[in-house]
């Protein structure tokens, strides 16, 4: 596989009937997150209920994209459908392993063949669309991994003041508070 191009990353996609396939290029990242909830969301709508995300052109993620994942693997698995990885780098795996991810995304051990037809889709969200995602991913990995509420407590809060300053959506109340 050639190397990932220079600057933010991509997302090359494909759908056939009820299952699709994302190919991430470059860093898995809060920048490319919200264009894969978009395309898995909008397949989703039109009845895709399987997805791999093919991770060989993946050096790295970053916690929003793994939450992420998490999301969408429980969204489609309450449709009936399910998500997986594959091609997965031992970086990748790491991270994963480390916050739990692996638990809600299993890896498919053999490579599928080569898709054709792919799209490229860039990150193309609002800083705001951007910041929504970023709070759900980290709520997930919270929800994923009980540890993960001292890795991303502060950070969860400061997200959601930031948008509340932005006139966003509010977010739900903290179980602890009660």
């Amino acid at each position: 596989m050639p190397a990932p191009p220079p600057g933010p990353g991509c997302l090359e996609v494909a759908r056939l009937g009820a299952a699709a396939l994302a190919r991430v290029v470059g860093l898995g990242d809060m920048h490319l997150a919200p264009t894969l909830q978009s395309f898995a969301e909008d397949g989703l709508r039109g009845g895709c209920l399987r997805m791999a995300v093919d991770m060989a052109g993946c050096p790295g993620m970053d916690s929003t994209f793994m939450g992420t994942l998490v999301g969408l693997s429980i969204t489609l698995r309450e449709h009936g459908g399910w998500l997986c990885v594959m091609n997965m780098g031992a970086e990748c795996e790491r991270l994963m392993r480390m916050l739990g991810v692996w638990d809600f995304v299993p890896a498919l051990e053999r490579p599928l063949g080569e898709p054709g037809g792919l799209v490229r889709l860039d990150p193309e969200s609002s800083p705001e669309k951007r910041l929504e995602t970023v709070l759900e991913a980290h709520r997930r990995l919270v929800e994923a991994e009980a540890g993960n509420r001292r890795r991303f407590g502060p950070f969860l809060e400061a997200v959601e003041r930031e948008l509340a300053s932005r006139g966003g959506p509010p977010g739900p109340p903290d179980p602890r508070d009660r």
